[in-house]
């Protein structure tokens, strides 16, 4: 098991790391998008509150990012065929989902490792605030990441054509991010519907943690109903994952 995950995980990184619109995509990109929405801190130096209010969102966007790419990676092997030749390689598909899956947590950690670092020491100039934003960043990875990819998976078992996954899985994702910032773009969504969305709950931990690690008051929603509702989507996702078939189906109604 544990060589046929190692193999995957080397022949995943092969791949994702000789594309570079991927990489641009999940590592400069975020960077490159807080540089330019923020240009007015490079002459008058932000302080650290107002730094993480405006730099903190950025981490979730990597992470809710890379969790996607994972599933729509998934889609396309599995529209490709290289799902279904995969596993009757291996006679399982958990080795192949745990490879792609280190694979992108690798580029994730890349990420955030490369944001905290470059917009803490351009925008802060501490080493002491870039080593705790950096930290923070990590800790909200390993914590949300699983879970939130797991909550991914669920886009494998939608009966909807193959062709439409991924355009589908987009929208999602667009809509996720639109409704997280209701505030600022005057759109009213329910209370329920912002207290399930997965953005919405990577932003709740992570204010909880920079008000951990900052000492800073940050607003948070309970603790225990952001545990649960990763729970939930770790539930979500097992279910997915013993629910998605291997090949694809052209004809899903």
């Amino acid at each position: 098991m544990f060589k046929k995950v190692r193999e995957f995980y080397l022949l995943f990184n092969k791949v994702n790391f000789n594309s570079k619109i991927t990489l641009m995509w999940l590592i400069l990109f975020p960077l490159l998008m807080a540089i330019l929405y923020n240009m007015k801190f490079l002459s008058e130096k932000p302080s650290e509150s107002v730094f993480l209010m405006y730099f903190g969102g950025y981490i979730a966007l990597i992470i809710i990012l890379t969790a996607f790419n994972v599933c729509t990676n998934i889609i396309q092997m599995r529209e490709q065929g290289f799902l279904k030749r995969f596993f009757f390689i291996t006679g399982s598909k958990l080795p192949i989902i745990i490879g792609l899956f280190l694979s992108f947590f690798t580029i994730a950690i890349l990420s955030v490792s490369t944001f905290t670092i470059f917009s803490s020491i351009l925008f802060l100039g501490s080493t002491h605030l870039t080593l705790k934003f950096w930290l923070l960043g990590v800790v909200l990875l390993l914590v949300s990441f699983i879970p939130i990819t797991f909550l991914c998976l669920f886009l494998l078992i939608l009966p909807i054509k193959q062709e439409s996954l991924i355009t589908f899985a987009n929208i999602i994702m667009f809509l996720l991010f639109m409704t997280s910032f209701n505030n600022s773009l005057s759109i009213d969504v329910p209370a329920y519907i912002s207290l399930i969305n997965p953005v919405n709950v990577v932003l709740n931990l992570e204010n909880y943690l920079m008000s951990v690690l900052f000492q800073n008051d940050f607003n948070y929603i309970n603790m225990y109903f952001t545990i649960l509702l990763l729970g939930v989507y770790l539930t979500i996702g097992v279910y997915s994952y013993k629910s998605f078939k291997i090949t694809a189906i052209n004809s899903r109604s």
